[in-house]
């Protein structure tokens, strides 16, 4: 039985206020709450992240589009050091780039493990 449990056991808690005091007294100084936190924050910027990429790659579809103005000068600089980490990493594929699906699958994998991470 780890502490948690035998603290909760000792304090027979039946109230959620009781509960949360049990948990003040197992982590008085708040790290575990920080901790969450920052991953909260993590997740949320490769969230952002994703869809800065998505918009950017969607915008190359359209050729009459010029890149090359602010808003979306913007977004290629913000993108482009992701996207130069997988150039030559899959071969192209019957003329279509696979480094964007990469970056897209390594983004993707980032936000599933920042979700799985919980500080309790």
């Amino acid at each position: 039985m780890n502490e948690t449990q035998m603290l909760i056991d000792q304090l027979n808690i039946t109230d959620i206020s009781e509960l949360t005091r049990a948990n003040e007294l197992i982590d008085p100084t708040g790290i575990k709450s920080i901790l969450n936190g920052m991953i909260e924050l993590l997740r949320f910027g490769a969230r952002l992240y994703y869809w800065i990429l998505t918009i950017r790659v969607t915008l190359q579809w359209f050729p009459s589009i010029n890149p090359y103005i602010f808003p979306l000068y913007m977004l290629i600089h913000a993108t482009d050091f992701y996207l130069e980490q997988f150039t030559g990493l899959v071969p192209t594929i019957l003329g279509i780039d696979m480094t964007t699906m990469c970056a897209f699958v390594c983004l993707e994998w980032i936000i599933r493990t920042l979700d799985a991470i919980s500080f309790v």
